[in-house]
């Protein structure tokens, strides 16, 4: 099994146990929520969030939704066929009463919806829209849905990132600076709540160490 293989894996099995924890057996309970998100743009997060569902579905044992919430550069939908279909900025924009068109993928337990088609999507971060998505019936078929999010801006909140159940940080090892990686953490982790589940270094060279 080769490294990064063997890294989603882990992930994997990760989140089973959380979703164990949560007691999925329970059927009105909402999908947990899980939005990667980096510092800066291009640091990897749509090959993480892409690669963290597609591992886990292949597993079999849970529902997988991905959703494109990168609205800065979206790239999901066309990686799986679903150019032109309502996504998530439609959802939003109409309230989550416009219904998503899930998107096929090589695994039955696993849909993608992408980012959808409504211009300036940043002004449709809406907190109340996003949590009627996360508790709309069609989020609930699925035990945990995975956020490819916008990177973490001082100019505007990740509403995504910051109202999801656990937060996976993408670092580019090569390049993003430890000082900017310690301020998007510490914006993520403004008052009570701290849903950071991990740092995920991307592009890492043998030699680096794994350490903030």
């Amino acid at each position: 099994m080769d490294e990064i293989t063997h890294a989603f894996s882990q992930l994997s099995l990760n989140l089973f146990a959380m979703l164990r924890e949560r007691g999925r057996n329970n059927a009105d309970m909402r999908p947990l929520t899980v939005s990667v998100t980096s510092a800066q743009p291009r640091e990897g997060k749509t090959l993480i969030a892409q690669g963290l569902a597609l591992h886990a579905a292949a597993l079999g044992e849970f529902r997988i939704l991905l959703v494109d919430a990168n609205f800065d550069t979206p790239t999901l939908a066309s990686r799986f066929a679903g150019g032109g279909k309502i996504g998530l900025s439609d959802v939003l924009q109409d309230g989550a009463t416009a219904a998503a068109e899930f998107l096929a993928t090589p695994f039955e337990n696993m849909f993608v919806i992408g980012a959808g088609c409504v211009p300036l999507p940043a002004l449709l971060y809406r907190e109340e829209a996003l949590l009627k998505f996360t508790d709309s019936a069609s989020a609930r078929a699925f035990d945990v849905v995975i956020f490819d999010s916008s990177c973490v801006s001082p100019y505007r909140a990740n509403v995504v990132a910051r109202k999801s159940d656990r937060v996976l940080f993408v670092v580019d090892a090569t390049a993003t600076r430890r000082e900017t990686v310690q301020y998007a953490l510490g914006r993520l982790k403004d008052g009570a709540r701290d849903p950071v589940w991990g740092v995920i270094l991307n592009k890492k060279p043998r030699y680096f160490r794994d350490s903030l």
